[in-house]
């Protein structure tokens, strides 16, 4: 394939001369990409704007052959590793942080010239994994099953932190597809090559290049642009995207503000992933089929175009982004549908298993996610804290200080401060404090009901209580919503107080006499939930320091030997392995896992699921009405022993385990699964009931679920 063909110059040779204040470097970019050599040949003429009167420049880039240079008297040199090491600290072993390999050059020019150019080949191949095992991850990556290239690939010059604008024209071999950000002002297939160009003119803080040989389809009713980039034919998917796009664009538009960019794509990925660009999204082939994507990852990944990759974050001082996105989307969605509730108790659970005082960060320390612990405060801690900003300052005025904040700071870097003052002035509160306590201070507060009472005063009645701060570190000033369930009454009453120290006093007064009162029934507030309103379940075994494996010496031996390699590959987790016939007693210190319907530690397990509803019996177990048959399905149950998860697992087949192994730690919310055949696919799940919570004072026998709460409107309907 040519390096540059007649048409790609003649288009690259139109760019015009640009000036942009926001823009501190513009690339005109030709990209030529060989797949089969994984190699990519760039021809980059770079305009300096506001860093063209600087005569001596230095910028990294993938390691390779020194780059060629053109313009008034410019020269270019490879820096030592010497200097590059006193210079660049970060560049660990000639490398950066992503593992890419990087060279340090400098850049001298007579004149200040405003513009340079750049000619330069690499070849780009790094992956943890493999194409046919599964790829886990991948830092840059030029190979005959597609191109991913990002920033952290260093395929074009980085001279610091700036923020660019772009034309970018790809040359590919017939067949492929080019996506970039921004929109395609150029496309043709010839008959050995294929060309698309890209232009984003707004500023940017990276510059993406996918491709593959794709299967385009789109839709421009509306003005923007919607495309579906398939890696096979697939009309009724795209379609399904399609619309999908036009209305969450719709919806986020209708309180957020315009939509910021021409167009909006899915591209289907061949390793699994979920990844949200500028206007397009890159998710995995296996994941874009899932039918419930169309209502959680895909709406944030859209999302994402208005903050992250429409108000950049300024990592600085923390990543306000994700806690966001998951808030107006994976929740959102949830709100939508009636379960609100459930995401948020999920959060807060997640939270509580997986923080503790040795690894728990502040949610301004996020940046992020690196493992499980930072996960849930930079999603799901941070995602709670705008639901709590929300409830403080109403729907109204939280919809109207985002959108504020977007029209402020689109396409530039902001923070949690600026945020902050957007909040403050548009609704005249000062909010610096709430911030203050729940973005910068470690921890959260536990809190539990005491000595309530109830008085008939003749003409009403008044509950009384404390509600007690009990976590070791000073207290939380917060607003904690408590509900009153009254006889004859089907909807509780809701009630507001607010906690000015370790122990708060309250009085309420009812015209008829109270069921019981409960405190955050539906965890609006940031809090370590009680071991019993976080009944056991999965998340608690995966986020131990330790955990122990017990299985059972009489099974098959094939079954046997699937338990043990599911053991094998879980000691990432810190689990370690025993067989029930080698030790005498179950361990009292640490969870535990029973593998194994023969296991001699079964009765132990029965009497840990005693408080639910489970019956044993030869066959199996059944769970309220749903029966888990042995070697009919694959089993799964989280009991507690004295405080301490007890969980088992059966397996119908040595094939159902190592699905089991990769699965089971994406369902840490719940307490008991039931899964079907080799895959395994799940048919059963479940979460046990709350019992015996330190927020809950009951008066009568009324059951809890007996109760409604009163209704509250989602955010905004779709």
């Amino acid at each position: 394939m040519r390096f540059l063909t007649s048409v790609a110059l003649a288009i690259f040779l139109l760019v015009p001369s640009l000036g942009f204040s926001q823009v501190q470097l513009h690339h005109n970019i030709l990209a030529t990409i060989e797949p089969d050599k994984s190699q990519i040949k760039v021809v980059d003429v770079i305009e300096l704007n506001q860093l063209s009167g600087m005569q001596e420049l230095v910028f990294v880039l993938h390691d390779g052959d020194v780059p060629t240079a053109g313009g008034k008297g410019v020269t270019i040199k490879r820096l030592g590793k010497d200097v590059v090491k006193s210079r660049f600290p970060y560049l660990s072993n000639g490398q950066n942080a992503a593992g890419v390999p990087v060279a340090v050059y400098q850049l001298n020019r007579k004149e200040s010239e405003g513009k340079i150019t750049l000619q330069y080949s690499l070849n780009i191949k790094h992956m943890e994994g493999s194409v046919e095992n599964g790829i886990r991850h991948s830092s840059g990556l030029i190979i005959p099953e597609g191109v991913y290239l990002d920033g952290g690939s260093l395929w074009l010059p980085r001279f610091g932190e700036e923020l660019v604008s772009f034309r970018l024209s790809v040359q590919l071999p017939a067949g492929w597809r080019s996506v970039s950000q921004g929109g395609r002002i150029y496309t043709e297939d010839e008959s050995t090559y294929h060309i698309d160009t890209w232009q984003e003119m707004n500023p940017q803080d990276n510059i993406f290049l996918v491709a593959a040989k794709f299967t385009e389809y789109s839709d421009n009713a509306s003005g923007i642009a919607k495309m579906i980039f398939l890696r096979s034919p697939d009309e009724n998917l795209a379609k399904q995207y399609l619309d999908a796009t036009e209305g969450f664009i719709k919806m986020y538009e209708s309180f957020l503000g315009v939509y910021p960019y021409p167009k909006f794509a899915l591209v289907e990925n061949f390793w699994q992933t979920g990844f949200g660009m500028p206007s397009f999204t890159l998710i995995g082939s296996r994941i874009i089929r899932f039918p419930f994507i169309l209502r959680s990852s895909y709406p944030h990944e859209l999302l994402h175009n208005w903050w992250g990759n429409g108000v950049f974050v300024d990592y600085s001082r923390g990543n306000w982004s994700e806690g966001l996105t998951a808030y107006l989307a994976d929740h959102l969605m949830k709100e939508q549908s009636g379960k609100g509730v459930d995401y948020r108790r999920t959060a807060l659970q997640d939270y509580t298993n997986f923080s503790n005082n040795d690894q728990e960060i502040a949610i301004r320390d996020f940046i992020s996610s690196d493992g499980k612990v930072d996960g849930t405060i930079g999603y799901g801690k941070t995602a709670l804290f705008f639901h709590m900003l929300r409830n403080k300052v109403g729907d109204d005025f939280f919809k109207q200080s985002l959108a504020a904040f977007y029209q402020k700071h689109q396409f530039q870097r902001a923070s949690f401060q600026d945020l902050e003052r957007a909040f403050s002035t548009v609704t005249g509160k000062p909010l610096i404090e709430f911030f203050k306590q729940w973005v910068e201070r470690v921890g959260a507060p536990e809190i539990v009901l005491k000595n309530a009472s109830v008085q008939n005063n003749g003409e009403f009645y008044e509950v009384s209580g404390v509600i007690e701060q009990i976590q070791n570190e000073s207290y939380f000033p917060m607003r904690v919503p408590v509900y009153v369930a009254l006889k004859d009454q089907e909807t509780a009453s809701r009630h507001t107080i607010s906690l000015e120290g370790k122990e708060t006093r309250f009085t309420i007064k009812l015209q008829q006499a109270p069921d019981f009162i409960s405190l955050d029934s539906e965890f609006d507030v940031i809090r370590k939930l009680d071991g019993s309103e976080t009944p056991p379940a999965l998340s608690q075994l995966f986020s131990a320091n330790k955990t122990v494996i017990i299985i059972s010496s009489k099974e098959a031996e094939k079954l046997k030997q699937g338990y043990q390699e599911l053991a094998k590959r879980w000691r990432r987790f810190g689990f370690s392995v025993a067989f029930d016939d080698r030790i005498s007693e179950l361990p009292s210190d640490v969870p535990v896992w029973l593998f194994g319907k023969n296991n001699r530690f079964l009765n132990e397990f029965i009497e840990s699921v005693s408080l639910y509803p489970v019956t044993r019996s030869e066959s199996g177990l059944l769970i309220g009405n749903e029966k888990f048959h042995y070697g009919m399905s694959s089993i799964v149950v989280v009991g507690d022993q004295g405080g301490r998860p007890l969980a088992f697992l059966s397996a119908d087949s040595d094939g159902a385990v190592n699905g089991l192994s990769r699965k089971l730690s994406h369902y840490g919310k719940y307490s008991y699964l039931r899964f079907e055949g080799d895959e395994p696919t799940n048919s059963v799940k479940g979460q046990w009931p709350v019992v015996g919570s330190p927020l809950v004072h009951r008066w009568t026998d009324r059951p809890l679920d007996s109760v409604k709460y009163p209704k509250r409107n989602a955010l905004v309907n779709h």
